[in-house]
């Protein structure tokens, strides 16, 4: 289940991000109660979990239209927002 990065109601709506939201929530306690320095491993484990379904996290490229892969790192900022 892919994960489309942007704003609006075309991403919110998108199966993946649905489970991604869902996933988000069930970590979002732990996070808040987590101190600073252990929180990207939340973030980590959320990622991995979308990778291990054959997940993608896809940011579309404005002047082609096509959708690209924004890699680990830029995935987990987006997990930790």
């Amino acid at each position: 289940v892919d994960v489309l990065c942007g704003r609006g109601g075309g991403t919110n709506a998108h199966p993946g991000n649905k489970y991604f939201r869902d996933k988000i929530n069930m970590y979002r306690r732990a996070y808040l109660k987590t101190r600073k320095n252990d929180k990207p491993a939340i973030s980590r484990s959320i990622v991995q979990s979308i990778r291990e379904r054959n997940g993608r996290f896809l940011k579309k490229d404005e002047k082609s239209g096509l959708y690209f892969e924004i890699g680990d790192d830029n995935a987990r900022e987006k997990t930790s927002q």
